[in-house]
């Protein structure tokens, strides 16, 4: 069983590595109870970033161009590289937003207002610091969960003490009578 669960657990990590970084992020924002933090944070990430660069008066191509000398291993490169295959295919960026489930809905709509660089740079600040307002928010709900589940772990370990400890005297006293 040991060695069974020892292999499904080196197949699970060389599965996660071979993984792109999109697909990563995406199967953390399925995850139960985590995966609505992860989207959120990584909405921030992505809104907060592009934020940044809008300001700066920057282009798509010229965001697109400074995305490529990222590290081919990170969440932005690879994001970089697939809207530039949309854009040369003629495709809308909309499908790459629907496609990724960690990319907020409220981008498409943004991208689509036909605004100013600079406009738009303020658009996905205000964006950013909504989700994250919203992160803040679904992390205190996860923490209040931590209390109760410590609570009923420490009263799971006392039980079994106790019963570690009291099940041998009972047997020892039925072998009395």
């Amino acid at each position: 069983m040991i060695i069974f669960v020892a292999l499904a657990g080196a197949g699970m990590v060389v599965h996660w590595y071979r993984l792109g970084p999109d697909q990563r992020v995406d199967w953390l924002c399925r995850l139960p109870i985590v995966g609505k933090c992860y989207r959120l944070y990584y909405g921030y990430y992505i809104a907060s970033t592009l934020a940044i660069l809008l300001r700066c008066g920057m282009s798509l191509k010229e965001i697109l161009g400074v995305i490529e000398q990222f590290s081919p291993r990170s969440l932005l490169f690879c994001l970089g590289k697939e809207a530039q295959r949309q854009v040369q295919d003629g495709g809308e960026l909309d499908d790459l937003i629907r496609k990724h489930h960690f990319l907020p809905g409220e981008l498409a709509v943004m991208v689509h207002k036909g605004m100013t660089v600079e406009e738009l740079g303020a658009d996905f600040n205000m964006l950013a610091k909504m989700q994250f307002k919203r992160l803040l928010v679904q992390l205190g709900e996860l923490f209040t969960l931590v209390q109760p589940v410590i609570f009923i772990i420490i009263a799971l370990v006392i039980v079994g003490l106790y019963l570690s400890i009291l099940l041998p005297i009972y047997q020892s006293i039925q072998g009395v009578y």
